[in-house]
């Protein structure tokens, strides 16, 4: 969770981006190489300036790494202009050069931290350019003999709890978006497989207890909700806190919301067991182990496809964190369900807009 920098001194520069091999087949078998390693990342070579040349400039390779959601980029283009009034120069190149880790993040989530970097240092000095991100690329470098011709940063990731840092702005794009009426009447659709002991994993702000205070009525039933993160726990409990005088003694007795880790949580003695939205933030081996406990029905939702959508609300650091995160589908989850021994008994299906929507699915141990 470092992001690496890399400054050079470029007396001259040229940067070709392509790929290699004089031969029409070793050049389709080295494309279709980048192209399943980079996917929708990758730009298309013919919409794209596939050389940059300069003199006297400063070159900057970036390299980012998985966990860098959470980076701050103002402290990497404070030091890139430094660097560059350090050398006297008056242009930059910066792109993203993976070589630099060995933990290098998803293309995708790269590719977007870089272009958001570029933007942020043109906002500031707009002589920068950059070279075509994913694609193999041949650099000729001449470099001058002095002390800081080379130089090289990693930009070290507050040691944070990025749920704590972002719960309240998450809780109000999902209200502002219409996200959390979605998911009420997804479950509306699947209210006969909610029993009466009700356990929610990753409940963030435990939205979904309006909608099971609104459907069960008659106070038979037990709700837990859990998450990692104390923030989000405050957030549910105000949330609720309208609940909690109407149904005081209820609420007092039933209803518990607790930061609970994952590998803590005991799933034993629950009828249903709610993953809203959570299934690509949780470690699935320690998941199917908890799950494995008891025979509750499981009762999973998930966007089809994801889309971050309208996120005006949204800063950049929670932008990049949530678009960093590897997204399991919908076919996967069910895929990964029935590899563990369950079988699926329902599905509802609710649209959120024209682009994407979003899919309850029922899951009950095999017999």
């Amino acid at each position: 969770m470092n992001m690496k920098v890399q400054y050079w001194h470029a007396k001259r520069v040229t940067i070709e981006a392509g790929v290699s091999g004089k031969l029409p087949s070793a050049r389709r078998k080295a494309e279709r190489k980048i192209r399943k390693r980079c996917g929708s990342a990758l730009p298309e070579l013919e919409n794209i300036n596939r050389m940059v040349r300069a003199t006297d400039t400063l070159l900057v390779f970036v390299c980012v790494e998985k966990g860098d959601e959470k980076l701050e980029l103002n402290k990497v283009v404070d030091d890139i202009l430094q660097a560059r009034i350090l050398l006297g120069v008056q242009s930059i190149i910066l792109g993203a050069f993976g070589h630099l880790s060995v933990n290098p993040a998803e293309p995708r989530f790269a590719k977007m931290l870089s272009d958001e970097l570029i933007a942020a240092v043109r906002t500031r000095h707009a002589q920068i350019d950059s070279f075509p991100f994913g694609w193999d690329k041949s650099l000729e470098l001449s470099v001058p003999l002095h002390h800081y011709n080379c130089s090289f940063r990693s930009f070290e990731v507050p040691n944070e709890d990025t749920w704590d840092t972002i719960a309240m702005e998450f809780d109000t794009h999902m209200l502002l978006t219409g996200h959390y009426d979605v998911q009420y009447r997804n479950l509306s659709g699947l209210t006969q497989h909610i029993g009466d002991g009700i356990l929610d994993i990753a409940c963030g702000s435990a939205r979904l207890l309006h909608y099971i205070y609104a459907t069960k009525p008659n106070l038979q039933w037990t709700y837990l909700g859990i998450d990692s993160s104390e923030e989000m726990r405050e957030i549910a409990l105000r949330n609720n806190a309208v609940f909690s005088i109407a149904y005081a003694k209820h609420f007092r007795e039933s209803v518990r919301i607790r930061t609970i880790p994952l590998e803590d949580i005991d799933c034993r003695g629950n009828d249903t067991i709610i993953l809203f939205n959570a299934m690509s933030y949780l470690d699935m081996e320690v998941l199917f182990t908890k799950l494995h406990q008891t025979k509750a029905t499981v009762i999973v939702g998930e966007e089809h496809p994801f889309i971050l959508g309208n996120s005006a609300n949204l800063a950049p650091s929670a932008k990049r964190y949530l678009s960093s995160i590897r997204r399991v589908s919908v076919a996967e989850l069910k895929t990964i369900f029935i590899n563990n021994g369950f079988v699926q008994i329902d599905e509802n299906e609710t649209s959120i807009d024209n682009k994407h929507n979003f899919v309850g699915m029922v899951f009950e141990a095999g017999h």
